[in-house]
């Protein structure tokens, strides 16, 4: 099985019978971005971490540590890869959240499991620019679970294996964006028909 790095970074080109319309969709890829957070926790809640955004070539264009607000009790390292020298010289949330919303503010944003990001960045991000890669109808359908991890789709439907032990925000917003892109034109088609009828 490849790694996801290979996938990713190995992509096939799509030739120049598909290059017409290069302008136009590059405009549509500027509107797409992939995000995905670590966190720790403090006490009974979670904690922002570490935030990463990717862009639709699945170039990292944000990738901080942040010092959380309060005591961590549980750097959760086995799984968030979060340890105490990552988030010692952390930069402050208040500066991340701010961040984070100018540079997804209006774009379509893809992750897998986004209400936990969006609750641990406090942010609200318009329905209709969500992009789950949990909830996807034809995800689901392909995997026959109600809503698979990001480690399952990653081995059933691109065929790379992730979270091998500590979780990367950097490689599972990859992955997620992976996800969406192969069944993109797709998606987009349906989430338009459904807000039609709505």
């Amino acid at each position: 099985m490849n790694s996801a790095k290979e996938v990713l970074l190995n992509k096939p080109e799509n030739g120049d019978a598909k290059c017409v319309n290069n302008q136009q969709q590059s405009k549509k890829d500027k509107d797409v971005l992939a995000i995905d957070c670590e966190m720790v926790g403090i006490g009974q809640r979670s904690a922002l971490a570490r935030v990463s955004i990717v862009n639709s070539k699945g170039e990292t264009i944000y990738d901080k540590f942040v010092k959380p607000r309060g005591k961590v009790t549980d750097y959760r390292t086995r799984v968030s890869g979060i340890r105490p020298q990552d988030i010692a010289n952390g930069e402050l949330f208040a500066i991340v959240k701010t961040e984070v919303h100018q540079i997804v503010k209006q774009k379509i944003l893809v992750g897998h499991g986004l209400e936990h990001d969006l609750v641990v960045l406090e942010l609200n991000h318009p329905l209709h620019l969500i992009r789950d890669t949990s909830t996807y109808w034809n995800v689901k359908e392909n995997t026959k679970v109600r809503k698979p991890s990001l480690k399952l789709l990653a081995s059933r439907l691109l065929g790379v294996s992730i979270q091998d032990g500590e979780h990367s925000s950097v490689e599972d917003a990859k992955v997620a964006l992976q996800l969406y892109m192969m069944v993109r034109k797709d998606w987009e088609n349906r989430f338009i028909k459904k807000s039609s009828l709505s």
